[in-house]
């Protein structure tokens, strides 16, 4: 199961953004929240289903890159 992100930003919402909008360019994710801009910029758009495959794929996205919790930073 796949729980909404806590952040200041997005109080109860499944939004990953912490208002950390810094793009990292060797792999090209958010330094922040871990999405594409392709991701952020459709936000919005996708249903439920395709935000919470975007929160996967983000989850594993902190993951590989050393970072466990919300605002460690792993880059």
């Amino acid at each position: 199961m796949i729980v909404p992100f806590q952040n200041k930003k997005n109080p109860g919402g499944l939004s990953p953004c912490i208002g950390v909008c810094v793009m990292d360019e060797e792999t090209e994710w958010c330094k922040g929240c871990y999405r594409t801009l392709e991701e952020i910029t459709t936000w919005r758009r996708l249903t439920l289903v395709e935000q919470r495959k975007v929160l996967l794929a983000v989850t594993h996205r902190r993951l590989s890159a050393g970072r466990t919790e919300e605002g460690e930073q792993g880059f």
